[in-house]
């Protein structure tokens, strides 16, 4: 049985309240990489999403926000890497969390900070370390 250690409201914090449920998230085709989970930085490649690497941080446009992407959820374990899944992503007028955020190659903050403006501004988003919770 997994304990669970985190939750999606720890990497989604709020969204815009629109009448249309997709302004905020969308359903679209991940390219699964270990180690991704939720509150992966995103790029668009071709017709899939995939996890951004430090090079490419100004492609940055979504934040992975899927429950299956939750190392708790009975699922999780069963991702392959390399494999491509329909999954949800946090695309516009979102607020993350800063600390849930991650690259494919670099837990520095350092380089996550300079994908933050990038994610900020590909969607009328927000990133902030700041919550109660």
């Amino acid at each position: 049985m997994a304990t669970i250690e985190k939750f999606m409201s720890d990497v989604v914090l709020g969204s815009v309240m629109s009448s249309d449920l997709g302004f905020s998230f969308e359903e679209v085709t991940v390219t699964w990489s270990d180690g991704m989970e939720a509150g992966a930085f995103l790029e668009l490649s071709g017709d899939t999403y995939i996890w951004v690497e430090t090079a490419n941080v100004a492609n940055t446009v979504a934040v992975l926000a899927d429950v299956q992407a939750l190392p708790s959820h009975p699922d999780y374990d069963d991702l392959a890497d390399g494999t491509t899944y329909t999954m949800n992503i946090a695309k516009r007028g979102v607020t993350v969390n800063y600390n849930e955020l991650t690259l494919s190659d670099s837990t520095d903050t350092s380089v996550i900070d300079t994908a933050v403006p990038y994610f900020e501004a590909a969607g009328m988003n927000k990133v902030t370390d700041k919550f109660v919770g």
